[in-house]
């Protein structure tokens, strides 16, 4: 062997392009899987797992959304994904949604519904007469938001009971208590404060407290004006008015709670500016939300000389001017009909 020749150039230039071949090949064939995969992940259809409901809560991120989506089995490569949502910045648009998936969705368009997510409102229906407390287990159990918040939002200063005025709204799960109680308020102010404006009897907040009072003792729209009639006759007389109602909301307000209870003797003994068995005047607040009608009876009371009531066991009341009468009512409307 000839040590004096050594290999040509060309010789080791062609080792180097085989093996930049190999590399480039291998090269070429990692991006061709990675290309597939991306393709598999992205664009995909998620027929298998149409009907699965996937949930993006307020303050969750990219990352939270890729974990859920491998719970539930329809990511297989987190790294593509959390790629893909950065290189296309969607993972600064995701948003709170919840969106069920369809047979013919790709993971594509599963980011895009969620990016795209306007929630259905919900309809909410606040009747005449809901006090705070019904209406917080309403908004609750509506998934809307939370009571605790919402009473807060209610009592935090001077209670605004009475100005949440009863119609239907719409709202979408999560609204911020503040948001309702400030909705029902301007609807107030557009609908009911007009009419209050023009008693001439008590100011309009005192006209609100009595309106309250009439709509818990009567659903009737025409008995409305009677009742009025005599929650003023009593006050002109200094009667005390006696209203069940204004015990229940004593011991809500007490407990902070939606009780639910027939008041009994033993509940009449409570101490509170809203038992009106032992306060004279009115209760210090509207102790319920009243509507139009029965805050129309507070404004245009009927002019009677009637002190007393009774339930006549059908909806509606009889009406006394003495206390024999009132007495002879009670005899035959209360006693009779449980004999």
């Amino acid at each position: 062997m000839d040590l004096t020749k050594f290999p040509s150039r060309s010789s080791g230039e062609n080792v180097l392009k085989y093996f930049a071949f190999i590399v480039l090949l291998i090269a070429g064939a990692f991006l061709i899987v990675f290309f597939i995969t991306v393709q598999t992940e992205l664009n995909a259809p998620l027929d298998n797992f149409a009907g699965t409901i996937v949930t993006l809560e307020k303050g969750e991120n990219a990352s939270s959304l890729i974990r859920k989506l491998k719970e539930h089995g329809i990511v297989r490569h987190p790294m593509i994904v959390k790629l893909y949502l950065k290189l296309t910045q969607k993972d600064k648009k995701l948003k709170p949604a919840t969106v069920s998936i369809e047979p013919s969705d790709t993971l594509i368009n599963l980011v895009n519904k969620i990016i795209l997510y306007k929630e259905k409102p919900i309809k909410v229906v606040i009747y005449e007469g809901m006090d705070s407390f019904e209406i917080a287990d309403t908004l609750e159990s509506l998934g809307i938001t939370n009571s605790t918040a919402f009473l807060k939002g209610v009592f935090r200063r001077n209670s605004l009971e009475g100005y949440l005025f009863p119609d239907t709204y719409y709202f979408i799960k999560g609204t911020e208590a503040s948001e309702i109680i400030n909705t029902m308020i301007a609807n107030f102010y557009r609908k009911a404060a007009p009419v209050l404006k023009k008693s001439k009897i008590l100011s309009p907040y005192k006209t609100l407290i009595v309106a309250s009072l009439v709509q818990k003792e009567t659903y009737v729209k025409e008995e409305m004006p009677l009742v009025a009639s005599v929650i003023y006759n009593r006050l002109r007389s200094g009667m005390p008015l006696q209203i069940d109602p204004t015990v229940i909301y004593a011991y809500k307000l007490k407990s902070m709670k939606n009780l639910k209870f027939v008041p009994k003797p033993r509940h009449l003994k409570i101490e509170s500016p809203y038992n009106t068995y032992k306060i004279k005047g009115l209760p210090p607040t509207p102790i319920c939300n009243p509507g139009l009608d029965a805050i129309k009876a507070a404004v245009f009371p009927a002019k009677t000389n009637y002190l007393y009531f009774v339930a006549k066991g059908d909806g509606t009341h009889y009406f006394s001017k003495t206390l024999a009468e009132h007495q002879r009512a009670i005899r035959k409307y209360l006693i009779g009909r449980h004999r």
